[in-house]
């Protein structure tokens, strides 16, 4: 038993080296290298065998197979995941130093929400919806000037107290929609090549740290 613990503590780190390794490759050069995670997989399967010491077989071989998908698994969700919280950095930038035009534009969206909420009709202008609009002419004139309205009578507390508010609410719908993203683009990231590497991976963990392969 002890062997199996060893091994699997040998897989584990073998597994988190090569997954950093393919993640900042990925990253950085925005481009999986398959081989990489050929690479992994015999770096778990040697660190396994290590850890096992003499006393490796099936079991320890399967344990290592087990732990260098994780790793790359692990690896190529890390990868999505930083590209995707350059583009959240990128939009929370913005956010922060947001123009009185952009809030007013949100500020619109929201009034939408609540006239809509009250069972308002709105006059949309020919082919605009709220999903379409960006200028104020794209908004109903209803809701444009219940803009103005609230703008220029709130004061600058209350639009400071209005940007605050924004601020929070877009980077919370940005985390939110980031967190979907990085699942979504983690699945869509695969192609048949990485299932060709993948299957080399496990089959190199497994046989080093089963033995299979001979001494």
């Amino acid at each position: 038993m002890n062997s199996l613990v060893n091994a699997i503590i040998g897989g584990v780190v073998g597994g988190a080296i090569g997954a950093v390794i393919w993640a900042v490759v990925a990253y950085q050069f925005h481009y999986e290298i398959g081989y990489i995670a050929w690479g992994v997989g015999v770096l778990v399967g040697i660190l396994a065998r290590v850890g096992a010491g003499d006393d490796v077989n099936q079991t320890t071989g399967v344990a290592a197979a087990v732990i260098a998908i994780a790793a790359v698994c692990a690896g190529k969700y890390a990868a999505v995941s930083a590209a995707v919280d350059d583009v959240v950095r990128e939009v929370n930038t913005h956010v922060g130093t947001m123009a009185d035009d952009d809030l007013k534009i949100f500020l619109a969206d929201e009034i939408v929400a609540e006239f809509e909420g009250q069972g308002r009709t709105l006059n949309w202008p020919e082919g605009m919806s709220v999903e379409d609009a960006t200028d104020p002419e794209d908004y109903p004139p209803e809701v444009w000037a219940e803009v103005t309205s609230r703008w220029e009578n709130g004061g600058p507390s209350w639009q400071a107290s209005c940007r605050e508010y924004a601020q929070q609410k877009i980077a919370y719908d940005v985390q939110a929609f980031a967190a979907t993203i990085k699942g979504e683009g983690f699945l869509q990231s695969f192609s048949p090549f990485d299932f060709l590497f993948f299957a080399l991976a496990v089959a190199s963990a497994y046989s080093i740290a089963s033995g299979v392969g001979g001494d």
